[in-house]
């Protein structure tokens, strides 16, 4: 995402499992390819969240995992976790490691106190699958429209006033 959003430098990528209805293949991918995969309307979101409300997000993932309804299940980019799925709900999470390049393994524990950038959908920055975490505790919320042109996608951002 930071290639295309470099105004957000998200550190971390977060979308629900439910909005991806296809696979994308490796290599060049047409628009059509992109809308039967992601055949949602949602926009794309920069927020800030607090490492503990980051933790708490990704434990309510972990909630799900295993369940009927995978919908839930976040799909993450930039930060490492380590889980136990055999834990009861809610003690599954055992680690949570954003990705840091000045450290010799790449990451570093996530702080509780400290604000990350996260880019998601706007499905899930109003709340959308039971995140209301991420509704209720993010703050400098940006949303982006994105028109695709020939080459690479043009980006407007629109701030919330």
């Amino acid at each position: 995402m930071g290639k295309y959003f470099p105004a957000a430098a998200c550190q971390v990528a977060l979308l629900n499992g439910g909005s991806l209805r296809a696979s994308i293949p490796q290599g060049n991918i047409s628009f059509v390819t992109v809308n039967t995969a992601l055949p949602f309307t949602d926009t794309v979101t920069s927020l800030q969240l607090q490492g503990s409300d980051l933790v708490a997000v990704l434990q309510q993932s972990l909630n799900v995992f295993g369940a009927v309804n995978q919908g839930p299940f976040l799909q993450i980019r930039g930060i490492r976790v380590t889980y136990n799925p055999n834990n009861p709900v809610g003690l599954r999470l055992m680690s949570a490691m954003i990705a840091d390049p000045s450290t010799p393994s790449g990451y570093s524990d996530v702080k509780a106190s400290t604000y990350y950038t996260v880019c998601t959908n706007s499905w899930l920055q109003t709340g959308g699958d039971g995140y209301t975490t991420i509704a209720q505790q993010a703050i400098g919320v940006f949303p982006y429209v994105i028109t695709v042109r020939q080459g690479a996608p043009s980006v407007y951002y629109f701030p919330i006033v």
